[in-house]
């Protein structure tokens, strides 16, 4: 077995409600501290799906031993109930995307949930607040059937 020089080391670790099913860092510009993490449950005697998508912030620390191991602290931002979520995916980032006057980098979120149906999400940095809302309405991409994977710009030479 090979050996290597840093063994993985646990840095923060924080409970979920239901399962934790998709985490995905924000590749933002000024935003690299942002987490977003989907979680999913199926109550199977109702068959009903429930979940939530997350969005925290990461301190990080090193710590002053000869280790110099860094060490992390989860803040709680967002919590949006969903029916599950299956995938998250940060898309395109501008600044005052969400034309609500923000200052900050603004980065999309799409969410595929469990229902179907597709979630865009706008987050925003303004200073030290960091907001989320939905940028447009929930829609409907299947009937009956649940989405499991979304990915921007899918086929597009960058």
């Amino acid at each position: 077995m090979r050996r290597y020089a840093a063994e993985p080391q646990e840095a923060y670790a924080i409970s979920c409600e239901f399962c934790p099913d998709v985490v995905e860092w924000c590749p933002a510009a000024g935003c690299e501290d942002l987490l977003a993490y989907g979680t999913y449950e199926l109550d199977e005697p109702s068959g009903k799906r429930r979940g939530a998508m997350h969005l925290a912030s990461a301190e990080w620390t090193a710590t002053p031993d000869a280790d110099s191991r860094l060490t992390a602290r989860l803040s709680a931002l967002a919590e949006i109930a969903m029916p599950g979520v299956y995938d998250i995916a940060w898309g395109p980032t501008s600044a005052g995307l969400d034309g609500a006057g923000h200052q900050g980098p603004s980065s999309l979120m799409a969410v595929a949930v469990a229902d179907g149906s597709l979630r865009l999400l706008c987050v925003s940095r303004n200073g030290g607040d960091v907001s989320c809302s939905h940028a447009v309405e929930q829609c409907q991409v299947l009937e009956e059937c649940i989405l499991t994977h979304v990915v921007w710009g899918a086929g597009n030479a960058h």
